[in-house]
């Protein structure tokens, strides 16, 4: 991982290397930006309320809520009894060209959960880490541990359900520059992985900008 002060008024760069991960802590009213450095890159995102015992990012309450097409304006809603917006999605470069008429193909994904060390074995006979070791490596300087790991929000990750009600996913739309920005409704933990599978291509590095006045802690990359 590389660390610097930018030219934005507050707040770090993270350059996330490729099959990697980090973690930022995020008072409310900070953004998130994960901005794409060169191509296609898809990230696992891990979402912790850190001011209610259990609070985390939803999954099946944000599709209730908004559908499976998340873009600018909706929000990340967490898990019961808390149901309430974590990060609301405020700026999104790759919605206009998310769409696939064939297959509903969206441009971020609600669906999958991350990729594991036992998913690469079965479909690309790989023992190496997946996404859902790379996030556990990234949570547990912040106390958390791998059966905190849930269902995740996967940037840049097209996918969709077709006419038979099966899942799939194809390359990614998205090209350099594009980004999503996030502001944090409450405190929150913020935990990004850089796929290491398929849906990504060939693995890319990406850069993720935050209003951290410090470096995060125990760096994963």
């Amino acid at each position: 991982m590389t660390t610097y002060q930018d030219d934005q008024p507050v707040g770090y760069t993270v350059k996330l290397a490729p099959a990697s991960s980090e973690a930022f802590p995020l008072a409310a009213g900070q953004t998130l930006s994960v901005i794409l450095d060169d191509g296609p890159q898809v990230l696992d995102m891990l979402v912790f309320g850190t001011e209610r015992h259990g609070e985390r990012f939803s999954a099946s309450h944000t599709r209730m809520r908004h559908g499976t097409r998340l873009t600018t304006g909706h929000q990340l809603i967490s898990n019961s009894p808390h149901e309430r917006a974590l990060l609301t999605i405020t700026l999104d470069t790759l919605h206009e060209r998310d769409y696939d008429s064939d297959r509903s193909l969206h441009g971020h994904d609600i669906l999958y959960p991350p990729c594991s060390r036992p998913y690469r074995s079965r479909r690309y006979g790989l023992d190496s880490n997946g996404c859902f070791e790379n996030l556990t490596a990234a949570i547990v300087a912040y106390g958390f541990s791998e059966r905190d790991v849930h269902d995740p929000f996967n940037l840049f990750m097209r996918t969709g359900i077709d006419a038979h009600g099966a899942l799939g996913f194809a390359p990614s739309a998205a090209v350099t520059g594009d980004r999503i920005t996030f502001l944090a409704e409450e405190p929150c933990l913020v935990a990004v992985s850089t796929c290491p599978s398929a849906s990504s291509g060939d693995p890319r590095s990406v850069s993720v900008h935050t209003g951290l006045q410090t470096p995060p802690k125990g760096s994963t990359s």
